[in-house]
């Protein structure tokens, strides 16, 4: 499957080669968990887990994605309510992919976030992400990043809300 791209808003237009072959198949495999916690713990906690696994063979083509080797991505998240105005999030991503050297490119990340209603129009949302990248073929892309940031949200109404965000 074939697809074009523009970067100035339709003017041109940059056709990309697809991956694969017409006489060649690969296949993709997709698994994915949810457990919902209140039902293990008899409600005494609210919220969820998942853990995710994909794999795209070597040139799997699809409408939304290509891979022209093979890619492995997995991770898991946990959402909890910790109060009737608190949430949190966890959540470990990591995306693993072949190259034409043979060697794998790797991406490790983590996000830790906090939803706190301060009041009923006023929201605050907090969080750090780790990531480590991993790429033999590049120098200057490789190693680790921390971000921090967060947003304060004022909702006047259902339909109008601005926002401070800080990173």
């Amino acid at each position: 499957i074939g697809s074009s791209s523009s970067t100035d808003g339709g003017l041109t237009f940059n056709e990309e080669q697809p991956v694969g072959s017409k006489s060649k198949t690969a296949r993709a495999y997709r698994f994915k968990a949810v457990v919902d916690l209140g039902e293990l713990a008899n409600g005494r906690i609210n919220g969820y887990g998942e853990a995710y696994y994909e794999l795209r063979e070597k040139n799997f083509s699809a409408l939304d994605s290509e891979s022209a080797f093979e890619k492995r991505i997995y991770g898991g998240s946990l959402n909890l309510d910790l109060s009737e105005s608190v949430q949190a999030h966890f959540a470990i991503t990591a995306v693993e992919e072949e190259t034409a050297s043979g060697k794998d490119t790797q991406l490790y990340e983590t996000v830790v976030e906090a939803t706190a209603d301060i009041t009923e129009n006023l929201t605050l949302l907090a969080g750090v992400t780790w990531s480590d990248y991993r790429d033999p073929a590049t120098v200057g892309r490789n190693g680790t990043r921390t971000d921090i940031g967060a947003r304060i949200t004022y909702a006047f109404n259902d339909k109008t809300k601005v926002f401070v965000f800080g990173q």
